[in-house]
């Protein structure tokens, strides 16, 4: 599940209810406020006398956000650590600290947060959401379906339904999947998140055909939009579409030189040079994100099949190996008979053998 913002942070229903209440210039909070104003931490309006509790909160949050937008997401979260400390039950607070724990992939913070939040505010899709995203990443995919479940009881956001459709996909209810997956695009179909990731699901249970049409059309909408294309190019070269395939990810190509494509979709465009038959294009490509670290082993399995291609099997060895040291399954059982690695096995075949 991809973390973005504006994706945890959806409220649709209530508030905690606890406005109203003027804050005393006595209280922790406001002490707080006070200290982040005259040290110039927050440009907060001060202005205790006029605000409630929960419209400071929000005042308060607000400014949280676009500090975090402005790349000061390491200094805003010991703020929030501060405010939370000061008033354990502010609960927007609880819905942030889940989405920064989120975003720095803690899940079992991001969870936890989001549990207070909804302790607090039982009706809140956004603490919902984000427990369901943590549960999903933790590999709670129950809990997670329920936790989904409830945000879109309170709040049926196209995106909510497109999470609750990986999730049933990731447990393997296929049916659901597509049927949650295509609602969300039907709702959202100039969302670039659900129809990306609707089309990936699809390539991905080789429904090729569905996939080009979500994602063919798509790609004249956004038209440097990686994943759109490179998985568009994917499913048109794999029925046989090279032509297609190559106007595809033709967009991409100054962007992939430049090595400017975010690294985990690197790899699939590496798949469709192999398949079109652009060897050289696919190697230019290589060379773009030579040295490079933690490229994931399709980067690293597609680069070594190129490799061995071009008869540079020293390179294609390297490769290999590195995409075996991060194999979970699948390289090992496909390079023994994958065309592309004959030269290399012909070359080294003690390298294939030392898998079995």
């Amino acid at each position: 599940m991809k973390i973005e913002e504006g994706m945890a942070w959806q409220h649709g229903a209530k508030g905690n209810g606890n406005g109203g209440t003027p804050i005393s210039k006595k209280t922790p909070l406001n002490q707080l406020l006070k200290d982040l104003h005259e040290k110039g931490a927050m440009q907060v309006l001060w202005n205790a006398a006029s605000f409630d509790e929960e419209e400071c909160l929000r005042q308060l949050h607000a400014l949280v956000a676009r500090a975090d937008r402005a790349g000061m997401g390491v200094k805003v979260e010991p703020i929030v650590d501060r405010i939370l400390k000061a008033q354990p039950d502010a609960f927007l607070f609880w819905i942030y600290k889940s989405q920064l724990r989120l975003s720095a992939r803690d899940w079992k913070g991001g969870l936890s947060a989001g549990r207070r939040a909804t302790e607090l505010d039982p009706r809140d899709a956004g603490a919902w959401f984000n427990m369901g995203i943590a549960a999903y990443e933790l590999g709670l995919y129950e809990d997670s379906g329920k936790y989904l479940s409830m945000s879109f009881e309170l709040n049926p956001q196209p995106r909510t339904i497109m999470e609750m459709g990986i999730t049933q996909y990731r447990i393997g209810n296929r049916a659901e999947a597509f049927n949650l997956l295509e609602t969300a695009y039907q709702k959202a179909s100039i969302d670039p998140e659900v129809v990306e990731t609707y089309g990936w699901h699809l390539h991905h249970a080789h429904l090729w055909e569905r996939a080009l049409s979500i994602l063919g059309d798509a790609a004249a909408f956004w038209p440097t939009r990686p994943k759109i294309r490179i998985f568009a190019a994917l499913s048109a070269s794999e029925i046989d579409l090279k032509n297609k395939a190559l106007q595809l990810i033709e967009p991409l190509l100054p962007y992939l030189y430049s090595g400017e494509v975010e690294k985990n979709l690197v790899g699939h465009a590496l798949l469709v040079f192999l398949k079109t038959g652009q060897l050289e294009v696919g190697l230019g490509v290589v060379a773009a994100y030579k040295g490079r670290p933690e490229m994931n082993d399709v980067f690293l399995y597609n680069a070594a099949c190129l490799m061995s291609l071009a008869g540079k099997l020293k390179d294609a060895r390297a490769y290999l190996k590195k995409a075996i040291d991060q194999d979970t399954g699948w390289i090992q059982n496909l390079m023994k008979t994958d065309p592309d690695l004959q030269y290399l096995r012909d070359s080294d075949p003690d390298l294939f053998s030392d898998t079995d």
